[in-house]
């Protein structure tokens, strides 16, 4: 678990500005979401994957079970993953039993949905299909916005 005293400070994100998953793969069903958690830091997101790495590594066998303990006893790791996580960046964990299934612990940040400015014009634009490519063309004398960003097709 990570100590309090170790956790560097990050601002408040919002409400579930972080989310935490772990999901098993397994031959038979190739995901099986076994839980997940969206806090309002990394800490809060790393802490639940800790609790719950503890959980699948308790029902693992020993051998199995040795790097997922290992994992949740490596501070460095975890001052490592905080770190990733405050930049934004995701951050991935795996393990694996006996028969196969592989146990990935993620977390990430999400993004919080910000409703569109009533100021910002959008230029409205269509594609045209050429050559196995999109492009976009620009309509004489037509400015979109002031960007001149309105097509037409040829």
């Amino acid at each position: 678990m990570i100590p309090p005293t170790r956790e560097a400070p990050v601002p408040y994100a919002g409400p579930g500005a972080y989310s935490a998953r772990l999901v098993a793969h397994t031959l038979r069903r190739p995901r099986v979401l076994l839980g997940e958690h969206r806090g309002d830091s990394p800490q809060s997101a790393l802490r639940w994957l800790l609790r719950r790495a503890q959980d699948v590594a308790d029902q693992l066998a020993a051998p199995y079970a040795h790097p997922v303990r290992a994992w949740t006893a490596d501070r460095d790791e975890h001052t490592w993953a905080l770190g990733y996580l405050t930049l934004g960046e995701p951050y991935v964990f795996w393990a694996a039993d006996e028969d196969g299934t592989r146990y990935v612990f993620s977390t990430q940040r999400t993004a919080v949905p910000q409703p569109p400015s009533a100021t910002r014009k959008f230029p409205s634009a269509r594609t045209v299909r050429g050559r196995g490519f999109l492009r976009l063309v620009r309509i004489p004398g037509r400015t979109g916005a002031g960007t001149g960003a309105e097509t037409q097709r040829r």
